[in-house]
């Protein structure tokens, strides 16, 4: 018996919804990581590049240096054979004398300005490595907060939030839902890679990706920094949206190692928020 139309596009979501759940690390978790290298790569391309136009300046200032002993030099010759007469080449050696310490003055404060650059850049690069590398180290929800261990507790719901009596589309609590005050910040809890991870369910939801594996937090307000972040950079701030719309509001957080199934994220978060 043919299916209907109806029934026809139901079973194509469902399939569609299912293949998403099975790719998604697949899909999402290598870009981010290929992402972090690729932005190690470019840092690691403009460290070098301002290193090369720092040694420049250096070559620049140290001839300048050299001009001004010899402006001075001259400058003090002069004044003792005309023993403080002002003649027109005193003057010139004088207007030569300032435009070559304003020239000193424009090279140090570029100098300044490459090596702040370099030393941002430096210090992104080793967030990124240590985000290749390290697990989380900060509470993801700002004070107010509350939770328990509610990680596994059996939702009497369907993969779509929708609560059910058929016991085969019930489904086991995948995170640990931190309450707080709606607009309360959401922060990463380690260096790495933000990105958009909206559904139906989970209403705005960010991922973050680290070295070791990624975090999800659901029912989110609002977004906050994407891309590159440093732990404790605001990525979102407490909501209800998805399914939580009516409830009171939290941060669904799950804690993924490897990018593979979550586990409990329980002792983590009570090691970074007590």
């Amino acid at each position: 018996m043919p299916l209907s139309r109806s029934r026809r596009s139901f079973v194509i979501a469902v399939i569609c919804l299912s293949l998403i759940a099975l790719l998604d690390p697949l899909i999402t978790s290598r870009p981010a990581r290929a992402d972090m290298q690729r932005q190690v790569r470019t840092d690691l391309h403009r460290v070098h590049r301002w290193s090369k136009q720092l040694i420049r300046i250096r070559k620049v200032a140290k001839g300048l240096r050299a001009e001004e002993r010899a402006l001075s030099a001259a400058i003090d010759w002069s004044q003792q054979s005309v023993r403080g007469v002002e003649s027109d080449s005193m003057i010139r050696l004088w207007m030569s004398m300032a435009s070559l310490r304003y020239r000193m003055w424009e090279v140090r404060r570029e100098a300044a300005r490459l090596r702040k650059l370099r030393q941002e850049l430096e210090d992104r690069i080793r967030s990124l490595q240590t985000a290749l590398t390290h697990l989380f180290r900060v509470c993801p929800v700002d004070e107010p907060r509350s939770y328990v261990d509610d990680f596994g507790v059996l939702m009497k719901r369907d993969a779509n939030g929708v609560p059910t009596k058929d016991k085969k589309k019930w489904h086991h609590h995948q995170g640990v839902d931190i309450f707080s005050v709606k607009g309360t910040p959401v922060r990463a809890p380690f260096p790495g890679w933000a990105r958009v991870a909206t559904n139906p369910v989970g209403g705005l939801a960010v991922k973050v990706f680290g070295g070791r594996g990624f975090v999800y937090n659901a029912h989110l307000l609002a977004f906050g920094h994407l891309g590159y972040v440093e732990e404790g950079a605001i990525i979102g701030y407490v909501g209800n949206t998805g399914d939580a719309r009516g409830t009171m509001a939290h941060d669904h957080f799950e804690w993924h190692p490897g990018n593979g199934p979550a586990i409990d994220p329980y002792g983590y978060l009570n090691q970074a928020c007590r």
